[in-house]
């Protein structure tokens, strides 16, 4: 039977989510629906079953899943008290998504040529290949959750599961356990809800390796879960694709090197062990993958560290559920991969389905076991605290910023948990706040303490506290332009900003030989050489900034040793008029400018370069002298002035 009516719309939701919103026809009435699709960038999903009411349904997709630019399909699929009852025919959408703005035009819209080149995945383009996919999607999808609703979450509980409800679950791995977009329903939700668990702590990380890539690494799980939370009673660790797919060695079992895979499983089950005695802990070794690559540079495969995996947790009497080889997820086959990852890596949400029963089964298996260990209700004695370690045995930051240290007490049930903390010496900032400790203060190295108040175990870590670096920010000169001569000299000064920078050191430089520098930090003296320009510049040391001077050398100075008149003494006759010339030693002085003076009005004088025109006025003697500019050197001619002839 077909859907006789489907109106699909869009808008755009909060907090990086897509309303999507449906109406049926009234044959539909008091039917389930699903919806089916294939995004913009050729990942398929189907949605959860949709509440209907007066015939019309609404739903959040995560943005992610509908991001890109291209055709959008869609198609619902019909349920009626719990099968398959219709179908809609495939409707197309253009849309124009991305996280920030989201746009989609009706099945109507027209595409441009360049709309289809911008399409991220060209299979947007190809609808009958489209419907092919979403029908292959909708059988296979709820073949599988049949299967696992009948066989999984239908079985009344045993008395572990019994056991777990109400506790706390924390599920450790990679980006297939992380909350992201790749799927709607992770099989954290499914097996969180059929255990009944109160909650799950999710602390997946997309890209976190079982072993360290390197020996800075902090991200690696075996890292990582040296400071994860106490009260949990539930431990699950899914992981392993991410250390094939980074080329991480095997390495050899007991080699204790967590850089290899061997090593950093094996850090990890002792460090879970050892925090969580008395609880449940279960390890899930990689699915297939088929993303990039399904053998990596090593020439290893994900079953080659699932293998590895099950070897490490067989010598703790660790249980694993073998995801690799008993999910039924397989992605060497183009249908099988398609159907359960969203693109050959991370699982979709029917990949996570079967993830879901699978490890539901498995724990089923270990109620024996852990009923017989702490079913039968008798109390306990208190747990003693064993030991106390810090996540950092080293912290760094300066007087601006602070660092939080963080502690654990193990085991992890242990009654008393409480730390209290110190340092020495004085001069660090501590404010604790439960089992963490946030720490400022001067400059200076210090050692912080922890101290377990049941016991009084201690735990280290070395605290350095140094003063902020202040960065330069520009360098400038008193002058930018100057001309000397050879001989000759320009003082220069540097002004470095901030005044406080902490490196406020220069250097100078000159682009020409015809200038010498003498430097005494921020400033310097140039001196003429050689006739020519030179830019000199003024470098910091921090940032690179700086700053020049063009300096300009022309010819030497030559300076007069003395100076005289032609004549020592001559006579004039009243109104009659005498040149005397005055004569430089060395002949080539460069400045040959005098200044004349009389001593009375006898004469008067007419000045010129280097001679002075002496006129009689009066009789009598004048001494005439004549001065250089600068006034160091002169010369006297006594003048006589005769009585006019008549």
């Amino acid at each position: 039977m077909e859907v006789a009516s489907l109106s699909v719309s869009f808008n755009a939701g909060e907090h990086k989510y897509r309303v999507i919103n449906v109406t049926l026809d009234k044959a539909m009435e008091g039917k389930s629906l699903r919806l089916a699709f294939i995004t913009p960038k050729g990942r398929s999903f189907m949605s959860g079953e949709l509440e209907v009411s007066d015939l019309k349904a609404s739903f959040e997709v995560p943005a992610v899943l509908l991001d890109g630019r291209g055709k959008l399909f869609v198609q619902a699929v019909i349920y009626e008290n719990g099968e398959f009852a219709a179908k809609s025919r495939v409707e197309s959408f253009y849309v124009d998504a991305s996280l920030d703005g989201w746009d989609c035009t009706d099945k109507n819209g027209v595409i441009s040529p360049e709309d289809i080149a911008d399409s991220i995945d060209k299979l947007s383009e190809n609808e009958a290949f489209a419907r092919k996919r979403i029908s292959a999607l909708e059988e296979s999808y709820f073949t599988l959750e049949s299967s696992f609703e009948d066989y999984s979450l239908k079985t009344d509980p045993p008395a572990l599961i019994t056991s777990l409800k109400g506790k706390t679950w924390l599920a450790f791995g990679d980006g297939q356990t992380e909350e992201n977009g790749y799927k709607a329903t992770p099989y954290t939700d499914t097996v969180r809800a059929a255990l009944g668990i109160s909650q799950v702590l999710n602390y997946g990380e997309d890209g976190s390796t079982v072993a360290k890539r390197n020996a800075a690494d902090t991200d690696a799980m075996c890292e990582r879960a040296q400071s994860l939370p106490a009260d949990v009673e539930l431990i699950t660790v899914f992981g392993g694709g991410e250390d094939m797919r980074a080329g991480i060695p095997l390495g050899t079992l007991g080699n204790g090197d967590a850089e290899t895979f061997y090593g950093g499983t094996e850090k990890l089950c002792r460090a879970l062990l050892a925090a969580y005695v008395g609880k449940t802990v279960v390890f899930i070794t990689p699915t297939q993958q088929d993303k990039t690559f399904s053998v990596n540079a090593l020439g290893l495969t994900p079953a080659d560290y699932a293998d590895a995996m099950k070897k490490v947790c067989r010598k703790y009497s660790v249980p694993v559920y073998d995801a690799n080889g008993e999910s039924m997820i397989c992605t060497s086959l183009e249908a099988q991969k398609n159907l359960c990852t969203s693109d050959g890596l991370y699982l979709n949400d029917a990949g996570h389905a079967l993830i879901a029963n699978g490890l539901f089964n498995f724990i089923r298996t270990l109620s024996t076991v852990r009923t017989s260990f702490l079913g039968d209700g008798t109390p306990q004695p208190p747990v003693s605290a064993r030991s106390v370690r810090l996540n950092k045995s080293s912290v760094s930051f300066d007087t601006l910023h602070n660092a939080t240290v963080i502690a654990a007490v193990s085991p992890s049930n242990a009654a008393n948990r409480n730390v209290t903390w110190s340092a020495s010496p004085e001069g660090l900032t501590l404010t604790p706040s439960g089992s963490s400790c946030t720490v400022s203060g001067n400059a200076g190295t210090y050692i912080l303490t922890c101290t377990s108040e049941d016991g009084g175990f201690t735990a280290t870590c070395s605290v350095t506290v140094t003063v902020p670096h202040i960065s330069v920010r520009s360098v400038s000169l008193d002058s930018h332009t100057a001309e000397i001569t050879v001989g000759g000299t320009f003082p220069l000064a540097a002004s470095v900003a901030p005044n406080n920078a902490t490196d406020s050191s220069v250097e100078w430089s000159t682009s020409d030989e015809c200038v010498t520098l003498s430097v005494s930090d921020k400033t310097c003296v140039v001196h003429g050489v050689s006739e020519g320009t030179a830019v000199v510049t003024c470098a910091a040391n921090d940032g690179g900034f700086s700053d020049s001077c063009t300096v300009t050398v022309g010819p030497a100075v030559v300076h007069p040793a003395s100076i005289r008149f032609g004549t020592a003494s001559c006579s004039v006759k009243q109104e009659s008029t005498k040149k005397l010339t005055v004569y430089f030693n060395p002949t080539d002085t460069t400045n040959k400018s005098l200044v004349f003076s009389a001593e009375n009005d006898n004469v008067s004088l007419e000045s010129g370069s280097n001679y002075v025109n002496v006129t009689g006025v009066n009789v009598g003697t004048c001494q005439v002298t004549a001065t250089t500019v600068d006034g160091a050197l002169t010369a006297v001619c006594k003048v006589t002035v005769l009585a006019k002839t008549t």
